[in-house]
């Protein structure tokens, strides 16, 4: 018999990071801007996991978004399961995650001009005139 003893961490954190911009103008321009950069993103990372530097590639996508506050190990917010959706209103950005770590998508928002609010739905169930995260 084997025994197995490993943390994970595979439960949702139903997290809510909201960006809120000066104006509907500002919050379009990030919401092209983050699809882009990820679009961009997707076309050149592979998927290997634990990463200590950035390939040309993914430097040259960073470099031509002027994107600069990225940590290498945080390019996996991106991608595989843990892609965000995305929800824009006016001026606000709403970004919905399953995942504890939000930190690439706080940094986009802050590089895009927003004040940020990051909150866990499971303390902070929506308003009754917001939709539930599915």
């Amino acid at each position: 018999m084997k025994m197995w003893n490993e943390y994970g961490a595979e439960h949702s954190s139903r997290m809510r990071v909201i960006g809120k911009f000066k104006d509907a103008r500002s919050a379009a321009i990030a919401k092209e801007y983050i699809d882009n950069l990820i679009d961009n993103l997707a076309k050149v990372v592979g998927m290997d996991d634990r990463r200590t530097h950035f390939s040309e590639d993914i430097s040259d996508v960073l470099l031509n978004a002027k994107f600069h506050m990225l940590h290498p190990f945080e390019i996996d917010q991106f991608f595989g399961e843990r892609i965000p959706s995305f929800d824009k209103k006016s001026d606000t950005l709403t970004l919905y995650t399953d995942e504890a770590e939000v930190t690439a998508l706080i940094k986009l928002l802050l590089h895009k001009g927003a004040r940020v609010e990051v909150f866990s739905e499971n303390d902070y169930p929506p308003d009754e005139d917001e939709e539930e995260l599915e």
